[in-house]
């Protein structure tokens, strides 16, 4: 996901701008805001987890009451920045709960440490932070103006983030070994 997640951020304004239109770039700080945070694979385990051991009751609440702390927060973001400002509120919630609630209740139904969970989330954050400046460089060097060439910039900062992931991703594989 950190992949994915950096070289779209890190290109969105020139994403949105070619694909859609300049009058779409003012969007680019919240494109990769997702309504359906749970339909990504790395959230199917976590709900999974919770389902399995039959701990959904909390959840439920909980995604029930941050919920309206959305609508209440958005309601007041938007008054001081438009309709960014319900992107941003429905961020702030979603960050919330995948970041802090959800490693914090798994934690404690599957008694593993809390630890692990903010570990492995903050190395994704790492990863995806530095390939995003990757894409951001890129955009940069290559100043895309068509689509061709903004498909050779995602590409290139595909394969310059991929060569990042390499070295955590062969320490999992000999993890698994």
């Amino acid at each position: 996901m950190a992949l994915l997640v950096g070289v779209f951020c890190g290109s969105a304004k020139e994403v949105l701008t070619i694909w859609l239109g300049p009058q779409f770039a003012p969007l680019a700080p919240v494109a990769s805001y997702s309504p359906l945070p749970d339909r990504r694979p790395r959230c199917y385990a976590a709900w999974n987890a919770m389902l399995a051991v039959g701990k959904i009751k909390v959840p439920a609440i909980v995604t029930l009451v941050m919920g309206a702390g959305n609508v209440v927060l958005g309601f007041m973001l938007a008054r001081r920045m438009g309709l960014m400002g319900i992107a941003v509120s429905g961020c702030v919630m979603l960050m919330l709960r995948n970041a802090v609630f959800t490693p914090w209740y798994l934690s404690g139904i599957c008694r593993i440490g809390l630890w692990k969970f903010w570990r492995e989330l903050g190395i994704g954050a790492v990863y995806g932070g530095a390939i995003y400046m990757i894409s951001i460089g890129v955009i940069k060097w290559i100043s895309p103006d068509s689509m061709s060439m903004l498909a050779i910039s995602l590409l290139l900062s595909a394969g310059l983030g991929a060569l990042l992931l390499l070295p955590l991703g062969l320490r999992e594989l000999r993890g698994r070994v």
